[in-house]
């Protein structure tokens, strides 16, 4: 999404507010990886969103023979997803939310690691058996408005099975090809590992530098029905 807001004239010391409102409606979905997975090949995909990059180590030797030991005891992708899905979830600590992403290697290495570095793992060790996957950035409602905080920055994983179709996984919370209706993705990313900040850019030279304004957890509303 881009927003191009046009101010036509701003006073010194002048102030504006910007807002945006999005609605959106979720759902509980679960899918049946039965369909699809024919047209993934688990040795000859170069898609775009099976390299290595940032966060998605691939090419560490952990994570890589990780990925090939769970491939070889996997008769299809849909037992190597199920395989990967529980080794991250079992054998990776699901530690409180960090500031820092670390990725997959740290994940692999430590044991340890937030959603994001489960999220991160999970797609590595398929990305390395060259099954096209990506990350998922959004939020996590815990059910009540009431709550010190209701929501929550959370990160999961998706996999390609055919064309446009992407299955959910979120190994941190245990939702295996299948999402709640908690989940409100923001932004998805796979030919990158990170992610955009909506910007404010200034024409004129203000004594004070513009404030990356993307933590706004605090201002969402559930709306009812």
């Amino acid at each position: 999404m881009h927003a191009l807001v046009r101010i036509p004239e701003l006073a010194t010391e002048g102030t504006f507010e910007s807002r945006i409102e999005l609605e959106y409606v979720t759902s509980n979905r679960s899918f049946k990886l039965e369909q699809g997975l024919s047209s993934v090949n688990l040795a000859q995909s170069t898609d775009s969103y099976c390299r290595n990059d940032k966060f998605w180590e691939t090419k560490d030797p952990l994570v890589r023979r990780t990925s090939e030991s769970i491939r070889g005891s996997s008769r299809d992708v849909g037992e190597f997803l199920s395989r990967a899905f529980v080794w991250v979830r079992d054998n990776v600590r699901l530690r409180e939310p960090q500031p820092k992403r670390l990725g997959a290697a740290h994940a692999i290495h430590e044991l340890k690691g937030d959603c994001d570095e489960l999220s991160d793992l999970f797609i590595a060790l398929c990305r390395a058996a060259n099954i096209p996957s990506r990350r998922v950035v959004g939020l996590f409602y815990h059910g009540h408005m009431t709550a010190p905080r209701p929501y929550d920055w959370h990160a999961w994983a998706e996999v390609q099975m055919s064309g446009d179709v992407w299955i959910p996984f979120d190994p941190a919370l245990n939702f295996f090809a299948a999402i709640s209706d908690r989940h409100l993705p923001r932004c998805c990313m796979g030919r990158r590992s990170d992610y955009p900040l909506r910007r404010l850019t200034w024409r004129s030279q203000p004594e004070k530098s513009p404030t990356l304004n993307d933590d706004d957890v605090e201002s969402i509303t559930v709306l009812p029905g």
